[in-house]
């Protein structure tokens, strides 16, 4: 009788390590996936940044380039309006040359 009860409690023991050990190996394939899924989510976080970093560099090109156009089209305005004061001060000029 001691000695069944004494296998059967060896036996409940090696059932409950059995079990600690299936949950240890679950936790453990757990742990495994979730790293490789951070290391996905790295990486497609890495390539968003990057992506995003290109289309800065571009819109910073495209702005660059059109502050460089709006400086020109200044510069060309200011040439036309120089003209035109010009043209107006000989138009007048050379009607009262024509009134005299």
């Amino acid at each position: 009788e001691p000695m069944q009860q004494h296998w059967q409690q060896a036996a409940r023991e090696v059932s409950q390590l059995e079990h600690w050990v299936q949950q240890h190996e679950q936790d453990s394939k757990l742990r495994h996936q979730q790293q490789h899924q951070w290391q996905q989510n790295q990486r497609t976080l890495l390539l968003q940044l990057n992506q995003d970093r290109q289309q800065l560099t571009t819109l910073n090109q495209a702005i660059n380039e059109n502050q460089q156009a709006l400086i020109e089209a200044e510069h060309h305005r200011q040439q036309c309006e120089q003209q035109l004061t010009a043209t107006t001060q000989e138009q007048q000029q050379a009607e009262q040359r024509w009134q005299e």
